[in-house]
């Protein structure tokens, strides 16, 4: 089973650090999958904050402020706890940049085994992340999900269509995707 989490801009509940969500949503997150598909425990768990882009041109990573690294770690140091418990085997990221890994690997214990970048607006992913990622045996994905997964009136709309009673207007904070494969013949069993 591999997961995707995505932390959305509507997932802070701080108006000090709006780009800031609580760590509890991966605990949340997995919770609700694990009763959705009955297991304990998931292979990959891929995370996406908010706002991150790959840009490999950065070199000193401007486009991540400190509080927006802080919030990152300590969102991180929740995933361990799952690792630790063996909820998750894998841990990865998204979108980051060789600078991010370096910064990022000084202050975690566990480090992110993958990283899924987006691929939309290159073709070939630089030589310089495929070396890092190859000598801290790194695992490079490709996607092209827009960075807006889940934008607040597509959300609305799929409420107003299910009929489901709104008093006021509701924002998603997360959104997890799955995949399920059968190991040995890599079929997808189940995914949403």
């Amino acid at each position: 089973t591999t997961i995707i989490s995505e932390y959305l801009p509507s997932s802070s509940t701080s108006s000090d650090n709006p780009s800031a969500p609580p760590p509890s949503y991966i605990s949340q997150s997995l919770h609700h999958l694990f009763c959705l598909l009955g297991t304990t425990y998931v292979d990959s768990f891929i995370v996406y904050f908010n706002g991150l882009l790959f840009d490999d041109q950065d070199e000193d990573d401007s486009n991540l402020v400190m509080n927006d690294f802080e919030a990152l770690v300590e969102a991180w140091k929740e995933l361990e706890f799952h690792y630790r418990n063996d909820r998750i085997k894998k841990l990865g990221v998204s979108e980051f940049t060789k600078n991010r890994f370096e910064r990022f690997l000084d202050v975690v214990e566990v480090p992110p085994k993958i990283d899924q970048i987006n691929v939309k607006g290159f073709c070939d992913l630089p030589r310089q992340m495929i070396g890092y990622a190859k000598e801290h045996d790194i695992e490079l994905l490709t996607h092209r999900d827009p960075t807006d997964i889940l934008p607040s009136t597509t959300f609305q709309k799929v409420l107003k269509d299910a009929k489901f009673p709104i008093t006021s207007e509701l924002l998603p904070r997360w959104v997890l995707k799955y995949s399920v494969l059968i190991k040995c013949r890599e079929v997808v069993a189940n995914k949403g």
